[in-house]
């Protein structure tokens, strides 16, 4: 049976994802290792910088939201990628998004 918490946390495509990004998000990554539940997982990203903007939320969220949409490709369209394919899509999407909330607030 598949679980939230393996597809996220355990799968060898996930974990090949969360390495990826081991050298600019270390502390994402980290969090992702060492939990061994989504809601520890989730309160350990919120631990970090929750005094100022925690960019690694944003970061899991779109990284969570890939892993997602390639489970559905994988389960309904019978279609794979490979780690090294999703990943410049999470980075691009999170790039869009973080200059894009810049802009927000500088308009604001």
């Amino acid at each position: 049976m598949e679980t939230a918490r393996h597809l996220v946390l355990e799968c060898p495509f996930s974990t090949e994802i969360w390495a990826s990004f081991m050298t600019e998000r270390p502390r994402m990554c980290r969090a992702a290792e060492q939990s061994t539940s989504l809601s520890g997982w989730w309160n350990r990203l919120l631990k970090i910088n929750s005094r100022k903007k925690n960019h690694d939320i944003v970061w899991a969220s779109m990284v969570v939201w890939h892993l997602w949409k390639e489970r559905n490709k994988r389960t309904f369209k019978d279609c794979r990628s490979l780690p090294h394919s999703v990943c410049p899509f999470i980075r691009s999407e999170c790039g869009l998004l973080m200059e894009e909330c810049k802009l927000q607030v500088l308009a604001g």
